[in-house]
């Protein structure tokens, strides 16, 4: 959510929403620790909003994760990645949906289909430089984002980034609850 005070200052300051000092000691406390708090004051003064504030910064790291996950499943796909995009719409959204999940895990083949159906030139699509990583899932189906970090003096280590906990019937957890026991990925 937010790594430092600083931080959640910025973050409400941005969105309009003023708070002292103290009171940003004590909403940063409460978020690390994972406690309610119980919010007094007049009509107006923002309590309704602080907790909407509260559910969207929450709905968007959970958002990041799912991005992080499905952008590095498509990009382990190397053959036939148009029938995986196909294969993806019909399972994800039923072929009904806006697309966007498509363009985030198989853009190429996106532009690509377009150019062919319209007409138009096919034009490369240039990703950002994202890192060098896979996507693992331990025995508790965790999902890790796993990054492979070079040292030139000792073996290679790894550096892993918890995405969500599939608990079964479409049930996503984006609590880390423990850290992984194994020490390899593979």
């Amino acid at each position: 959510m937010f790594d430092s005070m600083m931080e959640l200052t910025a973050k409400l300051t941005a969105t309009g929403y003023f708070i002292d000092p103290v009171m940003i000691k004590v909403v940063y406390l409460a978020a690390k620790m994972q406690k309610p708090l119980l919010l007094e004051g007049p009509a107006g003064s923002g309590k309704a909003q602080s907790a909407l504030w509260e559910h969207e910064q929450e709905a968007r790291d959970q958002f990041s994760s799912l991005h992080l996950f499905v952008h590095y499943w498509a990009q382990g796909k190397q053959e036939n990645r148009r029938a995986w995009a196909q294969a993806m719409n019909t399972i994800v959204s039923n072929g009904t949906g806006s697309g966007a999940v498509l363009f985030q895990s198989f853009p190429q083949e996106i532009v690509d289909a377009f150019a062919e159906a319209t007409g138009g030139q096919r034009l490369r699509v240039r990703l950002p430089k994202t890192i060098s990583g896979y996507v693992w899932f331990d025995d508790q189906q965790r999902a890790f984002l796993v990054e492979r970090i070079a040292n030139p003096d000792e073996p290679e280590g790894v550096k892993r980034v918890f995405l969500f906990q599939y608990k079964g019937k479409r049930n996503l957890t984006f609590e880390d609850t423990s850290i992984p026991a194994t020490p390899g990925c593979s």
